[in-house]
Parts: C-alpha cells; structure tokens; sequence
C-alpha cells in the first residue's frame, strides 16, 4: 500500500495526464496509436491480423528517442524501436510469459502534449483472457479514456461490459470515437451514432461528442481528411481547460479507492468484536442460568433425600419398635406357658426361640 501511495503521490506532483485508447481487439486501436503519435510504421505499436497487443505501452513525447521494458519484479531493460514488437505482442510475448509490467516509450512524437501518458491496452474480449486481466488492472490509473468502436457496427455487450468498468473507475472523460469511417456510409454512420447514444444513455454513460475517425487514413499519411486531428486538438483543449481538475479528483478518488478497503476491514474488524462481546455475555448469562438450574437441582435433591431417609428412618424405628413390642409379647406368653417346665429348661429354648423370631 505504501509503494501504491507514493506512486500516486509522485503522479500528482509529476503533473503527467494518463490517457488511454480502450476497445475490443480489432477496432484498429494501435493503428490509432501509430496515427496520433505522428508514425508511418508500426515499430512503437505493432499492427497485425490477429490480437497484437499483449501488455501495456506507455508513450511521452522527449526530445529523443528511447524505449525500456519495466518488468513485474521492478527490473528494467534498455531497448530498441525495433524490439518493442518481442514485449508487447502476443506473437513475440505469449500470454505476457516474460512477466512485462509496462513497456515506456518516448520520443519527438509530433501533437502529442508534452505532458501526456498516452496508454496502449490489449484489447478486450479476444481469444486471450489475459489481455482482460491486464486491461481491467489499469483503467483505474487512467485519467480519461479514448473508447474506440467502429462504424459499422453497433456496441455489443462486450463493449459495454467495458465501458461499465470505466464507470466502476469514476472516469468522467470519455473520448467516444467511431473508427473505420471509411468503410461505412454516411446513412451507415448516422445510424450508427443514433443507436449507440441510445444505447449509452440507457448504460448511464455521458458523452459529449461522438469523434469520427479513419485511422488508417492518418497511418497511411492522409491525415486531413481522417478525422485525428480534430480528436487531437479535442484532447488538447480538454488539458488546458481541465487537466488540473481532473487530476486533483482523480487523485481523491484514487486515496478514497486505496483507503476503502482498510476501512472495511476495520469496521469489519469491529463489528466482529462487538459481535464476539455479545456472544460472551449471552455465553455468560447461559452459564449463570446453568449454575443457578444445577444448585436448585442439589438443593431439591438434598432435600428430598433428607426427607425420604427420615421417612425411611421413622418407618424402621416404628417397624423396630413394633417388633420389639412382638417380641416382648412373645417372649411372655413362652414364659408363661413354660414356667411350669422349670428354668433350665427355658434358658435351653430361649436363644433357639429367639433366634428363629428374628429372622
């Protein structure tokens, strides 16, 4: 947390605008690149037929030339124009197997704002889950977003999947640019802007201006009729009129998003204690109430016991004494009977008498 603190932190000071060109894969998103940034090859943002793009790029303009490979472990490499396409492509770079943070590339890019990030991202829904992984992971560093579609065909769920993770960001600025005009009618278009502003309202998601554009126009040197520079000098507006707003809410938002979590987990952490607080007072009414049960229990039982033992007691007192009063009874009337008999022999038959009685 503290090494994302002092980034953001060194973000805010560094006054630096993150831009980033989103889309699905094969909107002509590093074409897009290559045109805004004044190229006419593809060496700093690789074209291809298939899902190019396999990790971030980050370009800035500089008085020269100059790329490097900023690996997930902090390592950093030196590299050439020439080499960008081995870290940055799926061709060179399967499924990022060389661990590739972000790949800096600067330059005397011509247009661009020399206090801009302009951002490459994989794009999203391809055959790669990865490039999901990679491009969810840092739409919250970005300070505005280029959404890219294209004109002959309407926003799909995976483009809106999308631009709701743009919401989830709290990124107000969004860039909507339709790109391939080109290759659509103006009919074609027109419809197509009409049904995508439906679609985006009913998504909650604002956008001012819908940028049509034909990168491919730019690439291949026919920029004025492409539609890019009328999108670059649109962000370059939005920069002098509301960089510095922008930034300073993005920086908030960004400490609010980085401190939620540890309040969450604090609150969390309270409501567990007051929860264990509660459990160990109704724990402790419980053994209370057992104990209490467990000595009235003795307490009946001590007395029932008492009581029954001096039942039983008085009951073979009075048995004892009824035998007594037997016996004696007995014992008089052999007396009498044997008097005649003489007292030797009564003291013979006496015991043997006796005994037979009390058993």
């Amino acid at each position: 947390m503290a090494a994302h603190s002092e980034r953001m932190i060194e973000g805010l000071v560094a006054d630096r605008f993150v831009l980033s060109v989103l889309g699905k894969a094969k909107r002509g998103k590093s074409t897009l690149l290559n045109a805004l940034l004044g190229r006419t090859d593809d060496l700093v943002a690789p074209v291809d037929k298939l899902p190019a793009s396999s990790a971030v790029s980050r370009f800035r303009w500089a008085p020269q030339e100059g790329a490097a490979v900023v690996y997930r472990t902090g390592m950093r490499q030196s590299i050439g124009f020439h080499q960008i396409k081995e870290f940055v492509t799926e061709e060179c770079n399967p499924e990022n197997s060389k661990g590739v943070d972000v790949v800096e590339i600067e330059g005397p890019f011509p247009g661009l704002e020399r206090d801009l990030d302009l951002i490459d991202t994989p794009g999203a829904a391809s055959i790669h889950e990865h490039h999901d992984a990679i491009l969810h992971a840092f739409i919250p560093q970005s300070d505005a977003v280029i959404f890219l579609v294209t004109g002959r065909m309407p926003l799909d769920q995976d483009e809106l999947d999308l631009l709701s993770k743009v919401k989830e960001a709290d990124i107000s600025k969004i860039f909507f640019v339709i790109n391939r005009i080109d290759e659509a009618s103006e009919a074609d278009l027109l419809d197509a802007e009409r049904h995508n502003k439906e679609i985006l309202a009913r998504a909650g998601v604002h956008v001012d201006q819908m940028h049509r554009i034909s990168a491919k126009r730019a690439f291949s040197g026919d920029r004025a009729a492409s539609g890019v520079p009328e999108l670059m000098a649109a962000i370059a507006q939005l920069m002098a009129d509301h960089k510095g707003h922008i930034l300073n809410t993005r920086f908030v938002h960004r400490v609010r998003e980085t401190v939620a979590p540890i309040v969450r987990q604090v609150e969390l952490d309270a409501a567990s204690r007051a929860k264990s607080t509660t459990e160990l007072e109704q724990d402790l009414a419980s053994l209370r109430e057992k104990k209490h049960k467990i000595e009235s229990e003795r307490e009946l039982a001590e007395r029932q016991f008492r009581l029954a033992w001096r039942t039983a007691f008085e009951a073979f007192e009075r048995g004892l004494a009824d035998a007594k009063n037997r016996v004696d009874g007995e014992v008089s009337k052999r007396f009498d009977a044997t008097a005649a008999l003489g007292v030797s022999k009564l003291a013979k038959e006496l015991p043997t008498w006796l005994n037979d009685r009390i058993d």
